[in-house]
């Protein structure tokens, strides 16, 4: 239940591109990104959760995990936040499936289980 959320709203998790997404978000992701942020001890910016079909990304990438409400997209600032997070993901087993943006400043999370696990890509 969202009651139990400590740092995230849903309406963090909404779609860009048209705002939807109220119960679209799978609570197991937000429960996953509210333990990383408690353990990080900074705020945690969602630069990209719920996609709706229509957005443009979800149309070039209608595989996407972000159209399920499976996945999310995280600020990752500087070299530094980045290599934080991440070892917070690992040292924590958060996320299983993990996307590393340098150019964009963002860590994608999901929790896609019909994907392949164990994976960590680069963009």
């Amino acid at each position: 239940m969202w009651d139990d959320i400590k740092y995230f709203s849903p309406k963090e998790f909404a779609c860009q591109h048209c705002g939807s997404g109220k119960g679209k978000i799978k609570l197991e992701l937000v429960e996953k990104l509210d333990r990383l942020r408690e353990l990080y001890g900074l705020p945690i910016v969602i630069t990209s959760g719920y996609r709706c079909p229509k957005h443009p990304i979800a149309i070039s990438r209608p595989t996407s995990s972000h159209i399920k409400g499976e996945a999310a997209d995280i600020l990752a600032k500087s070299s530094r936040e980045r290599y934080v997070l991440l070892d917070l993901i690992f040292k924590h087993q958060l996320f299983k499936r993990i996307g590393i943006s340098g150019k964009d400043n963002f860590i994608h999370v999901d929790v896609d289980k019909d994907k392949s696990q164990m994976l960590t890509w680069i963009y």
